[in-house]
């Protein structure tokens, strides 16, 4: 059963919406240069310190690094961050729009990583965990939580409710995206002992951040057995909470082909269900935006009990059915034809790259469940390249490990 421990966090003592930044790797250099000018305090200035050079600047030189340990020490004096006393657990509650998800922060181990108590499904790419390996060494922290999700669990959502109902938080405030970020510190002993018996832990989103960290306490273990962490920072939510969102796509030409042989080959190789609708409502459809309507399709019947979880997935069969037979896409990783929207951006920026001529069609998506994520990584297998996107995101610099 995995390790799930109390730490002694670092934290903002003071405007934590203005200290705490966006995940590091879901923003673009120009908007954290903007965050970072309006804001010398955002920890935009240490997960990205690539904003206080010039643009086109090397990321991976020496003197970024050295730049973000520079910004780590003087931001930890001017916002100020301060320690606590004593280790705690922390319910993290995330609420954007109407959804609502509490969950605990606390120190997950890096050998139970290793030994795949904490089940992944993402492969990772070696330059991604160069990069995060070398800022966790440089400042000696963790910075942000992974994203972890569990089987539910009825007496942890029992102690949540209790505090939650009982204490005010010490951090809540709205962040720029509109996304309520809610803290309470929690120190029963009971939480560690539950969580000792929860079967595994999954990650949903923060795969290279749990490779860097287990990357890194090899580094440091290697030439002094007592110094480093051994542990990592992460964010646990229960499976029934979690929100995931579409993963769509945009494809820029049709392979030398034109638009009524793509709606032809649609037709006949899946069923056709309507027309205007931009959102498929369950799994076993996709939508496809062409000739500025939206058409409805089923692929359901592509799935097979012979294939493996991964394979049955409707953006591996989109792969499988679509994207290579007529795009002549292979490799979506690295093709460069073919564009991933979060679906935080919704249907209409799909609509709007197709009628400026930014990409020939588009693919909208139904999102993958929890239980989907699940089966793959307890099969030990691999979710196909960008099939989720888990929203609310948790914050950079709101809670710190530092070792």
């Amino acid at each position: 059963m995995p390790e799930f421990i109390p730490f002694k966090a670092l934290i903002p003592s003071k405007n934590p919406e203005k200290a705490s930044a966006p995940p590091y790797d879901v923003l673009s250099f120009e908007e954290c240069v903007n965050i970072g000018k309006e804001n010398p305090n955002s920890f935009v200035h240490i997960s990205r310190a690539e904003v206080d050079f010039p643009k086109g600047s090397d990321i991976y030189s020496d003197k970024i690094y050295e730049k973000a340990l520079e910004n780590f020490q003087k931001i930890k004096d001017s916002v100020p961050y301060t320690r606590d006393n004593a280790p705690n657990f922390f319910i993290y509650k995330l609420k954007m729009g109407e959804h609502v998800q509490f969950g605990i922060a606390a120190l997950a181990s890096i050998k139970d990583y290793e030994n795949n108590k904490i089940k992944k499904h993402e492969k990772t790419r070696k330059d991604k965990e160069d990069d995060r390996t070398r800022h966790i060494l440089k400042i000696r922290s963790h910075s942000g939580p992974v994203l972890f999700t569990y089987n539910d669990d009825p007496q942890i959502d029992a102690i949540v409710a209790k505090t939650v109902s009982e204490n005010k938080p010490f951090i809540d405030f709205t962040a720029e995206n509109g996304v309520v970020n809610t803290l309470w510190r929690l120190n029963d002993g009971r939480i560690e002992k539950l969580f000792s018996k929860i079967p595994a832990f999954y990650v949903a989103d923060g795969h290279h951040r749990a490779a860097s960290a287990a990357r890194a306490a090899k580094q440091i273990n290697a030439s002094d057995e007592k110094a480093g962490s051994n542990y990592f920072l992460a964010a646990a939510f229960p499976a029934s909470q979690m929100k995931i969102l579409p993963y769509n796509r945009l494809l820029k030409n049709f392979n030398g082909k034109n638009e009524q042989e793509f709606v032809d080959f649609m037709k006949k190789e899946f069923e056709y269900i309507c027309e205007g609708v931009s959102s498929p409502s369950k799994n076993g459809q996709i939508a496809v935006f062409i000739k500025n309507k939206w058409l409805l399709f089923s692929i359901a019947k592509c799935r097979e009990k012979t294939k493996s979880p991964q394979e049955n997935i409707d953006v591996a069969i989109l792969q499988d059915r679509i994207l290579s037979p007529f795009f002549g896409i292979q490799d979506p990783r690295t093709d460069k034809r073919i564009d991933f929207v979060g679906g935080i951006r919704g249907t209409k920026y799909l609509e709007n790259a197709v009628k400026k001529e930014e990409a020939a069609t588009a693919f909208s998506m139904f999102p993958v469940s929890v239980r989907e994520i699940m089966n793959v990584s307890d099969t030990d297998g691999i979710m196909p390249p960008k099939s989720t996107w888990f929203e609310p995101k948790l914050r950079d610099g709101l809670l710190l490990d530092e070792f």
